[in-house]
């Protein structure tokens, strides 16, 4: 038994610390049920919003905390730029497809003038085949008297 204390570094306390602890144990939890006291589940549940609004744990979790806080810092700012660079992408595409929209409806706006442009001139062509010539004069009203 002696080797297995060694071994884990413990020691055999005496008896009147053993007495004092438990002790302490069975006052503690007397107290909490006693009228007027919080319960032990209270305590557990808002222990720690007062510990975070005292600021206790600044000092408390230093060496422990920080690198957690710090991973979720940069998470928080991963996550943040994350969001930005896709609003901006569906900004982009927004714009771009407003810009295909403008694009296509100048072609065809440019298809409609140059077909328009090309049945005149086909037109034309057979008129002078056949030996016909537009006039350059506009047509004149003939009144009866």
């Amino acid at each position: 038994m002696s080797g297995l204390n060694k071994l884990f570094g413990g020691r055999k306390k005496p008896a009147n610390q053993r007495v004092k602890r438990t002790a302490t144990r069975r006052s503690s939890r007397s107290s909490a049920n006693q009228p007027g006291r919080s319960s032990g589940l209270q305590y557990f549940l808002l222990r720690p919003l007062r510990n975070s609004l005292s600021g206790e744990w600044l000092g408390k979790w230093n060496k422990r905390g920080l690198p957690f806080f710090s991973f979720l810092a940069a998470l928080f700012v991963i996550y943040i730029g994350l969001v930005y660079r896709y609003e901006s992408d569906e900004r982009g595409k927004r714009d771009a497809q407003r810009q295909l929209l403008d694009v296509s409806n100048t072609h065809k706006s440019l298809l409609s003038e140059f077909e328009t442009q090309l049945q005149r001139s086909k037109l034309d062509e057979e008129m002078a085949d056949i030996g016909l010539v537009q006039p350059a004069s506009p047509p004149q009203i003939i009144t009866a008297p």
